[in-house]
C-alpha cells in the first residue's frame, strides 16, 4: 500500500489557500508570506526535474493571465475576485519557479 504523497498535498493546500485568500481577504501580508513559503516548499520538494520545463512554461502563462485579468475587473459578480485569486496563485508559483530556474541553471552549468 502506498503512503500519503505529502508533496502533492502541499501543492493542493497552497492553491486552496491562495483561492480562499483571494476570495475573502484580497491582499493580506500574512497570507502572502504563507503562500510564498508554500511556493518555496513546492519548488524544493514537489516539482521533479523532468517536469521543470512544463512548470516554468505554465508559470509564464499564469503571469500573463494575471496581467490580463486586470481587464476583467469590470465583469459582473466575478470580476472583483479574478484578480486577487490569480495574484495569490502567482504568489505561490513564483517562488517555486525561481527555485526551479536556479536548479535548471545549476544543472546547465555542470
Amino acid at each position: 500500500m502506498k503512503g500519503i504523497n505529502y508533496n502533492v498535498w502541499i501543492y493542493y493546500i497552497a492553491v486552496a489557500v491562495a483561492v480562499l485568500v483571494g476570495l475573502f481577504l484580497g491582499s493580506n501580508p500574512t497570507a502572502t508570506t504563507v503562500l510564498a513559503v508554500l511556493g518555496l516548499a513546492i519548488g524544493f520538494l514537489n516539482v521533479k526535474a523532468k517536469d521543470a520545463s512544463a512548470f516554468l512554461l505554465a508559470t509564464v502563462a499564469l503571469v500573463v493571465a494575471t496581467t490580463a485579468a486586470n481587464g476583467l475587473v469590470s465583469l459582473t459578480y466575478v470580476g472583483a475576485y479574478i484578480g486577487p485569486v490569480l495574484a495569490n496563485i502567482t504568489t505561490v508559483v513564483a517562488p517555486a519557479s525561481i527555485v526551479l530556474a536556479l536548479k535548471a541553471l545549476n544543472q546547465a552549468a555542470k
